[in-house]
C-alpha cells in the first residue's frame, strides 16, 4: 500500500512538473506576444500622432489656400490696379505738361491709352503718329521719356541714377521757339545733372558746360 501511495504521489508530483513546465512554456509565449502587441501598440500611437499632425498641416493648407484664393488673390489684382491706376494718372499728367510746354497747340492734344500708349487728338479725332510733323513726332518721343524718367525715380526711390538724365538727339526737328521751351523744361527739372547730346548750337546758350566732340575716320575725338 505504501508502495503503490509512493508511486501514485510520486506519478501526480510528475504531472504537476510536466504541468508547470507547459505553463511557464505558454507564460513565456504569451510574453513574447504581449511584449510584441506593445511594440505594435507604440507604433500605432507614433503613426496616429504623425497622422494627426499631417491633417493639421493638411487644414491648415486648406485655409491658407482658401485665403489666397479667395481673398489675397483679389486683394492683390487691388492693389495692382490702384498702384497701377497712380502710375498711369502721373505718367499721363507728366506727358501731357512736357507735352504743352514743347507744343503750343489748341489743335493737337495728347493723352495716353491703358497700355501706356500714347493718342494722338486732333480737332477732337485721333490720328497716326506718322502724320505729325518732325518736331511734333520728336515733341511726343521727348515728353514721354521725361515723363517716363519722372515716374520711374518716383517708383525706384534707390535707383542710382535718378539724379542723372542723358538725351541723344532730343531736338531734332525742334524750331527756334521748342528750343527755348526746351529750356524752360530743363530749368523746371528736378533732375541734379543732364546731359544733351545734339547739334545745335543754340543750346550751348543755356547749358553750364559744352564738349564738343570731332568725328574723323571713324573715331570720336573731343576737341
Amino acid at each position: 500500500n505504501i508502495n503503490e501511495m509512493y508511486k501514485r504521489a510520486k506519478n501526480e508530483l510528475e504531472d504537476a512538473r510536466e504541468k508547470q513546465k507547459n505553463v511557464e512554456i505558454k507564460k513565456a509565449s504569451l510574453d513574447t506576444q504581449i511584449a510584441g502587441l506593445k511594440e505594435d501598440v507604440n507604433d500605432l500611437k507614433m503613426e496616429i500622432k504623425r497622422k494627426e499632425t499631417i491633417n493639421k498641416n493638411i487644414n491648415y493648407f486648406k485655409k491658407l489656400q482658401f485665403w489666397l484664393e479667395n481673398h489675397f488673390i483679389n486683394l492683390m489684382s487691388v492693389i495692382e490696379k490702384k498702384v497701377m491706376l497712380k502710375l498711369h494718372n502721373d505718367f499721363n499728367s507728366m506727358f501731357q505738361k512736357w507735352f504743352n510746354m514743347l507744343i503750343e497747340s489748341e489743335l493737337i492734344k495728347m493723352k495716353l491709352d491703358e497700355e501706356f500708349t500714347p493718342l494722338i487728338m486732333q480737332n477732337g479725332h485721333e490720328i497716326d503718329y506718322t502724320y505729325l510733323s518732325g518736331g511734333e513726332k520728336t515733341a511726343v518721343a521727348l515728353a514721354y521719356r521725361l515723363a517716363l524718367n519722372e515716374v520711374i525715380n518716383n517708383v525706384m526711390s534707390i535707383i542710382k541714377t535718378r539724379d542723372l538724365l542723358i538725351l541723344d538727339e532730343p531736338t531734332d526737328g525742334f524750331s527756334s521757339e521748342q528750343l527755348d521751351r526746351l529750356r524752360d523744361i530743363l530749368d523746371e527739372l528736378k533732375t541734379k545733372q543732364v546731359i544733351l547730346v545734339s547739334h545745335e548750337n543754340k543750346i550751348e546758350s543755356f547749358v553750364q558746360h559744352v564738349i564738343r566732340v570731332d568725328k574723323r575716320e571713324h573715331i570720336s575725338r573731343i576737341v
